[in-house]
């Protein structure tokens, strides 16, 4: 891509993804080498730079790009871009590692870890004092979730690293098991159980080395105050990552009905702040409009009678429950601010795609349809018909309101609701005490 223009030089030839043009950075701040590296001179001759992305992508014939994967060690886990070997040099800094691989790996799908392969420098190798290590020194999200210990890393016949060779980590249940031995603890395990997937966890199970993360973490901890009605701070599972030690501190901390008491409901009189994290969606939205980069789509396949009013009717339920999907945003004196509405219609929109290849364009374009933070809703909800009593529900939204997280909660709470409109009666939901822009104010104060 020059100055706008495509050159493309083989439909379907991968290749690395060059960038220039007028909008081209002169560089990175302060780091020579890399600038050297990454800002190259443009071969077509026209005086100017190309940019290394290190994207592999390739031509299609309708002169659109597929993205193919990156060429070198960045990758994307949990919306975070993450340099592998910025991980490795930090853990490779530890006295006893000798040689490390870092990898994202996807063993489970839609699952995807970071695992660190490490070759120990001599003798024994305390896997637990090199997590402790690069929890110090790295952010939540660049821990790996599993450590693995071989006595060498494959290589290939170039002598580099042969990451294909390198084994998939067990993220199973320690060998010498240790059931639960009090209530306390049997109901800590069945949480963890449930979200990490695995069959049985004993009371001595490291869980980062059950496969959790820090987005997992946050599932325990929601887990546990609706559960156990206790409250638990995220960090409490780094520190205490065994059952055994997560038993004993939970006395220590306060009863989940003051769990939230930090945050109160705000104030609706007024023009209501950002969070932190909707203040950057918003800046890029203004930066380049009509992106679609933000977009969260997930779809359900239904089979059976469907109920059409009572399907608008949990939508409309959803929609009235979570000020998140009833709010848009605009501007106030140069700064962001949400704005949450009495009522916003969402419609549920009805199509029919009785062929795969009718079905693929219907989801794609739902997909890739940006959404308007000024004029919302922010929120699109379309039923697909695929045959007699089937039928796909596409529900899409600006990650601005929501994350993927929360989609969960968004398909159980509407089928619920959904349900209870099928019989003609309430949903049994929990009340919401506070609601995210609360969050919003509370952050910001």
């Amino acid at each position: 891509v020059l100055d706008g223009a495509l050159r493309p030089v083989g439909v379907g030839v991968p290749g690395e993804l060059y960038l220039g043009g007028a909008g081209l950075a002169r560089g990175y701040d302060g780091r020579t080498s890399l600038t050297a590296e990454r800002f190259v001179a443009d071969p077509f001759g026209s005086g100017g730079r190309l940019y290394r992305t290190g994207d592999v992508v390739r031509w299609r014939p309708d002169g659109r790009l597929d993205f193919l994967g990156r060429g070198d060690g960045q990758v994307k886990v949990r919306g975070f871009r993450i340099e592998l070997g910025e991980i490795e040099a930090v853990v490779a800094r530890h006295e006893s590692v000798g040689g490390v691989a870092v990898l994202a790996r996807e063993d489970r799908p839609g699952v995807k870890r970071l695992v660190a392969y490490l070759v120990p420098s001599s003798g024994e190798l305390d896997v637990a004092l090199v997590r402790e290590h690069a929890a110090g020194l790295l952010p939540e999200y660049m821990v790996p979730s599993a450590f693995v210990v071989l006595d060498e890393l494959p290589l290939t016949v170039n002598g580099k690293t042969d990451r294909r060779a390198l084994p998939a980590p067990a993220f199973d249940a320690a060998e010498e098991y240790a059931a639960p031995r009090t209530s306390l603890e049997m109901a800590l395990a069945d949480v963890w159980a449930e979200v990490l997937g695995v069959e049985r966890v004993g009371v001595h199970d490291d869980f980062f080395e059950l496969g959790g993360d820090s987005i997992s973490s946050l599932k325990v901890v929601s887990r546990i105050r609706s559960v156990l009605k206790a409250g638990l701070s995220p960090r409490a599972l780094f520190d205490h990552p065994t059952i055994a030690r997560l038993a004993e501190e939970l006395p220590a901390h306060e009863d989940a009905s003051d769990a939230g008491a930090g945050i109160e409901r705000a104030a609706r009189d007024g023009h209501l702040p950002l969070s932190f994290a909707q203040e950057r969606l918003w800046f890029l939205e203004n930066f380049t409009p009509g992106g679609v980069e933000y977009n969260i789509t997930g779809g359900l396949r239904l089979t059976g009678t469907l109920d059409l009013p009572a399907l608008r009717s949990a939508v409309y339920g959803l929609v009235d429950r979570h000020e998140a999907l009833r709010t848009t945003f605009d501007s106030v004196g140069g700064r962001g601010v949400q704005v949450v509405h009495a009522s916003l219609d969402v419609p549920v929109r009805t199509v029919v795609s009785t062929t795969r290849a009718d079905l693929d364009t219907v989801l794609r374009t739902e997909a890739l349809t940006p959404f308007d933070l000024r004029t919302g809703p922010l929120m699109r909800v379309l039923l697909a018909e695929v045959s007699a009593n089937e039928y796909v529900l596409v529900l899409s939204m600006h990650h601005i309101v929501t994350d993927g997280w929360s989609m969960g909660v968004v398909t159980r709470e509407l089928s619920e609701l959904y349900a209870a409109a099928v019989r003609g009666v309430e949903a049994r939901l929990p009340l919401l005490p506070v609601q995210y822009p609360d969050f919003a104010v509370w952050q910001r104060e």
